[in-house]
């Protein structure tokens, strides 16, 4: 009999301990737990979100959004009602179509964009809500094409472009975000089109342009953005006075 008591109190602790063991396990997810709110119930003012059944009060938590298949769309972070951590989209296929992250409003760090194939279309980087640095968009097949640079949300550097086949097709020179340097822009064939020159945002010296011949078809002379002369030739060579 005295066994079986002892067995009795045995099987009570064993079973209180384990009690204990749920209790905590349920507390931790309980503090773990991040609202979850569907798009359509919220609303935007001033770059803040709101719950659309009480505008005094800011989303803090996850907006979602699913496709008809039940596929997810989009889910956004939210802190005291701005966008704050990542951000992402899904095309219908279920293949990740945007990713960005943010930080109080702003975007900031790297996004990437892509093809509902996978396929990498677009990639850039942010600080503090301007652009920063390389940003790139690809063609549907892979292909370059765009590179440009950015400072404090302003061109500088080269901006390049090339057709879908790698063709280069232009470049153009900026600093400050105005036009600086050398621009050019090329034919299909490769034959270069058209190139001039820039200070600070204006036209400076020589301004050419060739017919796809490769002939040279204008030469202007600029001075501070004011011309100074103008020639011009037909696809022969010969000079056009008119």
């Amino acid at each position: 009999m005295k066994i079986k008591i002892k067995s009795m109190k045995q099987y009570i602790i064993i079973a209180l301990i384990g009690l204990m063991f749920v209790g905590c396990s349920e507390s931790k997810d309980s503090n773990n737990h991040v609202n979850r709110y569907i798009e359509n119930e919220v609303v935007f003012k001033n770059r803040k979100a709101y719950l659309k059944s009480d505008v005094s009060s800011h989303i803090n938590g996850i907006v979602y959004r699913k496709w008809e298949n039940g596929q997810l769309a989009l889910e956004q972070n939210y802190t005291n009602g701005f966008k704050h951590g990542l951000d992402r989209e899904w095309h219908e296929n279920g293949q990740l179509k945007h990713k960005q992250n943010w930080k109080e409003g702003n975007r900031d760090g790297l996004y990437e964009d892509w093809d509902i194939n996978g396929q990498l279309r677009a990639e850039g980087n942010y600080i503090n809500g301007k652009k920063d640095g390389l940003h790139r968009e690809w063609w549907s097949n892979g292909q370059l094409w765009s590179e440009k640079v950015y400072k404090e949300d302003k061109k500088d550097g080269l901006y390049r472009k090339w057709l879908r086949n790698g063709q280069l097709s232009s470049e153009t020179g900026f600093k400050n975000g105005k036009k600086h340097g050398i621009d050019r822009f090329w034919y299909e064939n490769g034959q270069l089109r058209h190139e001039e020159n820039w200070r600070k945002g204006k036209t400076d010296g020589l301004h050419r342009e060739w017919h796809e011949n490769g002939q040279l078809m204008y030469e202007w002379k600029y001075k501070d953005g004011k011309l100074i002369s103008k020639t011009r030739w037909d696809e022969n060579g010969e000079e056009i006075n008119k």
